[in-house]
């Protein structure tokens, strides 16, 4: 019994061997060959370059997060991707929905926009029916756009909504797991924004919020969703007014209706007004949007350029806000400081940039007895940054590849006040990530 025991595991790893022997070989042999493309997608490139043999051309999305002019998404969820291909011909626009078909492909269904190209497209089950809604923005002349939301259940084209657009984001705004279509229109001097909830079977509800002359706005540049400090979904409106101020309105659900948490309502003047072009971002961590607000620091003399500091706050869905951190941007050369409070008050900051491939910016504090140098950050650029960021006194804070981020105190490193130690700035120490904005805008 014992014998057998032992014999049976023997053969099956002896049987084990050979077959692995076996892969190990196909897959050797298939290391030296060409990648092979599918026929499934050397059909779909046929059926394509038919369109294009007809006289069109591929049309890609200008705007948003997908751009692609062929892109796959599983539109009636079975599981397996359809091929949604963009062109334009000399009649306009078009999209083609392409089902997988016996090793092949096959048009679905075909889409016809009306005017010369295509803003942003967004994939959606807007009503909850298990079918993927298309959104799309063709593009109208003078920058106007059109929204349309496309219904494809069987592949039968039904177009559900239409409306002007400036902009467009799709969330969960009431927080149940279903998804919103929200749209902002640009006109003179402010932006109205809609909202509309599509239920299977049913002409979509819609609400509208018009904002007479917001901010003298010149221009919307962001639409964000995101999340406020106490976890409610928030649409986040971020752009630029007449007279060169930067503004972030927020928008909640607030009984059943869009309230904007951040503007008077009695004098309609946003309260997030700032002279800075820097906008909300999760500056800390938590998961949710903060806002900032400019903050000038003292200047040393006339001709010190002047300094900055951000303030960034959290709002809460009853439009109380709180300061969660304090930073200082250095834009030019990519990176930011977090300010503890401690040296709210005391902190200064210069910056030299006479140095070709190094730049300084120098941080002081204010006591009783003058002004006293910290510490200084530089920015190494150039062949010999390396040996530069290794010189005595220095250490790295990041090194990004083509930049290394240094500094090196200039007092006694163990008299440098709590907040600027050495610890301290490798801590707090970050670079800038300039985030693509992925919205309709």
């Amino acid at each position: 019994m014992n014998c057998r025991r032992r014999v049976v595991p023997v053969l099956l790893c002896a049987v084990l061997l050979l077959s692995l022997c076996g892969c190990l070989s196909t897959s050797m042999d298939s290391l030296y060959g060409l990648p092979q493309i599918s026929k499934q997608y050397l059909h779909l490139e046929e059926l394509a370059e038919t369109e294009i043999s007809g006289g069109s051309e591929y049309s890609a999305p200008t705007l948003g997060a997908y751009r692609q002019s062929i892109q796959f998404y599983d539109m009636n969820g079975d599981g397996a991707d359809e091929a949604l291909a963009f062109f334009r011909d000399s009649a306009g626009p078009y999209i083609i929905i392409y089902t997988e078909r016996a090793g092949g492909y096959a048009a679905a269904a075909k889409i016809t926009g009306e005017g010369s190209a295509i803003g942003a497209v967004e994939y959606s089950d807007l009503d909850g029916d298990g079918f993927t809604e298309l959104i799309v923005e063709w593009q109208q002349g003078g920058g106007l756009r059109l929204l349309c939301v496309y219904s494809l259940k069987d592949w039968a084209v039904n177009q559900l909504y239409t409306a002007p657009s400036s902009g467009f984001k799709v969330m969960d705004l009431l927080g149940d797991g279903g998804s919103e279509l929200l749209i902002l229109v640009s006109g003179e001097g402010g932006y109205a924004l809609t909202e509309a909830r599509f239920t299977p079977g049913k002409d979509p509800q819609v609400s509208n919020d018009p904002l007479s002359n917001p901010n003298n706005v010149d221009s919307v540049d962001r639409l964000r969703a995101g999340t406020l400090a106490d976890g409610v979904p928030a649409l986040f409106v971020e752009g630029k007014t007449r007279d060169s101020q930067y503004f972030t309105d927020i928008f909640v659900l607030r009984g059943g209706r869009i309230c904007n948490l951040t503007r008077d309502p009695e004098t309609g003047v946003s309260l997030t007004l700032r002279g800075c072009p820097i906008y909300s971002t999760d500056i800390n961590g938590d998961r949710s949007l903060e806002v900032p607000l400019c903050v000038s620091l003292p200047q040393e003399d006339a001709d010190t350029p002047a300094c900055w500091l951000y303030d960034w706050y959290g709002y809460r869905a009853d439009g109380s806000s709180a300061l969660l951190a304090t930073t200082y941007h250095c834009t030019v050369d990519g990176w930011y400081l977090t300010i503890p409070q401690s040296l709210r008050n005391i902190l200064r900051i210069r910056r030299d940039d006479s140095s070709s491939g190094e730049h300084r910016v120098v941080l002081s504090v204010v006591r009783a007895d003058g002004i006293l140098d910290v510490a200084v950050i530089y920015t190494l650029t150039g062949e010999n940054r390396s040996d530069r960021a290794a010189f005595p006194g220095r250490f790295v804070l990041k090194d990004s590849g083509s930049v290394i981020y240094a500094a090196q105190f200039l007092i006694s490193p163990a008299n440098a006040p709590a907040g600027l130690t050495e610890a301290d700035l490798r801590a707090n120490f970050a670079l800038i990530v300039n985030e693509w904005n992925t919205g309709a805008l």
